[in-house]
């Protein structure tokens, strides 16, 4: 039975994951900073395939640190900046994100 919680927080510079057992206590974190592009002043893009290898990497790392399967995970939540846009394409492939 799945017994840990997984919280993904998507910032404006890094994105961080952690595993909570049930009881509210942190069993691993980690970290990864990514790369943002400031086309013009106020304008802050991110390459989403970076992003969501940094995801990965994050979540692998927590897994891997706390010793758990990914199958033991009950619930994931996720968190991020406030005024931003992820684009896909029609594929469903990542075109851009809009940071603010």
């Amino acid at each position: 039975m799945a017994k840990y919680l997984l919280g993904l927080d998507a910032g404006n510079t890094v994105i961080k994951a952690l595993i909570f057992d049930l009881e509210g206590r942190e069993l691993a974190y980690a970290g990864q900073e990514g790369k943002s592009r400031m086309p013009r002043p106020g304008h802050v893009e991110r390459d989403l395939g970076e992003f969501w290898e940094n995801a990965k990497r994050v979540i692998a790392a927590c897994l891997d640190k706390a010793g758990i399967a990914a199958s033991d995970i009950a619930a994931i939540g996720c968190a991020g900046h406030g005024n931003g846009l992820y684009a896909l394409d029609r594929e469903g492939e990542p075109l851009i994100g809009i940071q603010s």
